[in-house]
């Protein structure tokens, strides 16, 4: 991992890269971002990881602030008898967990206004994740929102993996999804950032790992 030797550089730049890249989404059309959205699920739905998992972890989009919809998605996996989760999180956001959904409406928002698994929803390791973010790199750098719900997740699951001392399953395999206007040519990296696996956008897909 190439760390910038700068952290507090490296939290200003990707603040500013927030900030920008929300407001180029937030310039989507409704038929530019339904037309995105429906071409990327199309290329996930068609890629070798989703066709082999059994599980898979998916977000609750936040269509208004024109977010990738991935609900094709899950309802095609429901379709395929593939097991769906979705993330939730405590009200402090010290940690995160994904757990079974079967319907959209087994989800519902919490109190920021976010989309979440159900609190009563059982708890779920699925072996896909699409990961959420504002941008991505060709190396598999990840920038999301801030909260690092999805970076201590995923580290969380890789330390617990075959072999350790608290094995629950194999680690997932972590791909991020984005418009394609979202991939960047290199991101700033911190200490705790985890790399995800692959990329797919609306126009192509990137394999980094594994």
């Amino acid at each position: 991992m190439s760390l910038w030797p700068d952290e507090t550089l490296a939290r200003t730049v990707k603040a500013e890269l927030r900030k920008r890249t929300k407001a180029v989404r937030a310039r989507m059309s409704p038929e530019q971002h339904r037309s995105e959205s429906d071409a990327l699920c199309a290329r996930v739905l068609s890629s070798t990881a989703f066709i082999a998992a059994r599980s898979l972890g998916l977000y609750v989009p936040h269509v208004a602030y024109r977010e990738l919809d991935v609900w094709a998605i899950a309802r095609a996996a429901w379709e395929a008898g593939k097991e769906v989760a979705m993330p939730r999180w405590p009200i402090d956001l010290s940690g995160m967990q994904f757990a079974r959904v079967t319907s959209e409406s087994d989800t519902a928002e919490d109190a920021r206004g976010w989309g979440a698994a159900r609190s009563d929803a059982p708890e779920a390791t699925p072996e896909l994740i699409l990961v959420p973010g504002l941008l991505f790199d060709d190396q598999g750098r990840r920038l999301g929102y801030g909260a690092g719900l999805y970076d201590g997740y995923l580290r969380g699951r890789a330390e617990r993996g075959p072999g350790a001392a608290t094995s629950l399953a194999a680690p997932p395999v972590a791909l991020g999804v984005c418009f394609d206007f979202q991939l960047a040519v290199e991101l700033p990296e911190s200490p705790g950032d985890v790399r995800v696996d692959g990329v797919i956008t609306n126009q192509r897909e990137l394999r980094i790992g594994r």
